[in-house]
């Protein structure tokens, strides 16, 4: 039996790329120079993701690449990047990393057991950022603005923000599945004496002078805020 011949596998550098017909095509400096003239081959891609390196730039900085021909045809394989961001921390033994050439990343941390996404804005000054710690037991959603952050724990959720929006036709606590109080419902209320109905609740309809010396009344409520006790 004949034995096939193996490919002679080449490094090169990815000077530009192509997108054709749902496939992702690079050039490569086949021949050792930044313009080679060699047509794109057709790049592969470990299962389950697809990838495709900025164009390289002036400086001959970018993405390198390993190569072969199978005949009249190439294909390629994109390496490692020499312009990836310098916002990573140390990748641990056991981790792994995706990035994009913009500064984005999803960082996998076997050693701290967590799962990072960073997402760089306003030029690389700010970043909206996702961390799901299993030893800690929590996920975290912070706004690249430092305002906002939602921390979700096992039996809590607190929520970090100057303003709240909820836009809901019916809000309920779970625990007791009991409705919140929305604008336009009918509440109890008390009075206090010598003073008459302020802020968000219009008094209608007194019903009786309670023991604080208030009276009792259902009102609606018409606009305002409510302020919840901090557990």
């Amino acid at each position: 039996m004949r034995r096939a011949t193996a490919p002679e596998i080449q490094l090169g550098m990815c000077v530009t790329s192509v997108y054709e017909g749902g496939f992702v095509g690079i050039q490569v400096d086949a021949f050792g120079e930044h313009e080679s003239g060699v047509q794109p081959m057709e790049a592969l891609h470990p299962y389950g993701f697809e990838g495709r390196p900025v164009d390289r730039d002036d400086s001959k900085a970018g993405c390198s690449a390993m190569y072969w021909w199978d005949g009249d045809d190439g294909h390629v394989i994109a390496l490692g990047s020499s312009t990836h961001p310098d916002v990573f921390s140390e990748l641990q033994k056991g981790s792994s990393r995706q990035y994009a050439a913009w500064g984005a990343y999803f960082h996998l941390d076997h050693a701290n057991r967590r799962a990072h996404l960073y997402v760089p804005y306003d030029g690389g000054t700010k970043a909206h950022e996702v961390l799901v710690d299993t030893v800690a037991n929590t996920i975290s959603v912070s706004h690249g603005d430092g305002i906002t952050s939602v921390v979700i724990t096992d039996d809590r959720v607190t929520l970090r923000a100057t303003r709240v929006d909820v836009e809901a036709d019916d809000v309920r606590l779970a625990g007791g599945s009991k409705q919140v109080a929305c604008v336009g419902d009918l509440v109890a209320v008390v009075i206090p004496a010598l003073a008459t109905a302020a802020g968000p609740v219009a008094a209608v309809n007194p019903l009786a002078v309670t023991s604080t010396g208030g009276t009792s009344a259902v009102g609606q409520i018409i606009s305002g805020r409510s302020n919840v006790k901090a557990g």
